[in-house]
């Protein structure tokens, strides 16, 4: 197995990539700290998790939620997925969507790309990775949320809306993403809050279904993935993402992904030379 590229994208998308596989292949049990979006365009994906089997055949895809444990693999002799991760729907940009989805956890969904779509967003991608785009950053944002919006538009959203998130919570989820890789806590979130720690505590647990300092690590995690796939060593991640140490950050992040950052570096770029 071997990707052909990977683009690192602009907050809060993380990065897309697109996997060719010239055999059949399965991987081990593992999870990302950010959400999952893989579409399959050539051959049958087959996926496990949480005790139940999804298979994607041309033109559908997979959505997971963070931290949802899976496997993954083809019994296609070749076969080709384009996938995205990101860190939450943009609620400024898809606020119909990030009702419905942000802060959802052990969540997965199935569907096929609104017909005709794919190309133009893959094949853009593709320009954009080769330097063949007179406007790369421009469409460094454009691109996913086409890419979100062309898998999720046909979806039926039937269940009710995820609530309106309280207004002194989404001041402590900015800084969250705008402060990751400083050393603050549970003290400093409260404190942004206006709230004493142990109201804080429960609002956060009650709307996100998370410990704070747990949805505070997927954040680092999930930068620290990025700065892997730009080429920074274990050391520079850590640093980058705000782990007190590389041996910490290793065994926070095996603990999370299933994977080694070495492990999930070759996973996705073929290049283990940390």
């Amino acid at each position: 197995m071997a990707a052909s590229f990977h683009l690192t994208l602009s907050s809060p998308f993380l990065w897309y990539e697109q996997q060719n596989y010239s055999a059949p292949y399965s991987s081990a049990l593992h999870s990302h700290p950010a959400w999952q979006l893989t579409v399959s365009v050539k051959g049958t994906f087959f996926f496990e998790h949480q005790q139940k089997k999804t298979c994607i055949r041309p033109g559908e895809w997979v959505l997971f939620s963070p931290e949802l444990p899976h496997t993954a693999g083809s019994e296609s002799a070749s076969s080709e997925a384009v996938q995205i991760f990101f860190r939450h729907f943009p609620p400024e940009m898809l606020p119909e969507l990030s009702r419905y989805f942000n802060f959802r956890r052990n969540f997965s969904l199935t569907g096929s790309f609104a017909r005709g779509k794919l190309a133009p967003v893959t094949e853009g991608f593709q320009a954009v990775s080769e330097g063949g785009s007179p406007l790369p950053y421009t469409l460094k944002n454009l691109l996913p949320l086409n890419f979100l919006i062309g898998a999720l538009e046909q979806t039926p959203l039937t269940a009710p809306p995820e609530k309106e998130l309280p207004r002194k919570l989404l001041r402590v989820l900015e800084y969250m993403e705008s402060h990751f890789a400083e050393p603050i806590g549970v003290p400093d979130f409260a404190e942004q809050s206006g709230l004493s720690v142990s109201r804080f505590n429960d609002l956060f647990r009650k709307v996100t279904g998370l410990p704070p300092m747990r949805y505070f690590n997927e954040i680092r995690l999930s930068r620290a993935q990025m700065a892997l796939l730009a080429g920074d060593s274990v050391e520079e991640a850590a640093e980058y993402a705000g782990f007190s140490s590389a041996s910490y950050f290793c065994r926070r992040f095996k603990n999370y992904t299933g994977r080694t950052p070495g492990e999930f570096r070759l996973e996705v770029t073929g290049n283990n030379q940390l």
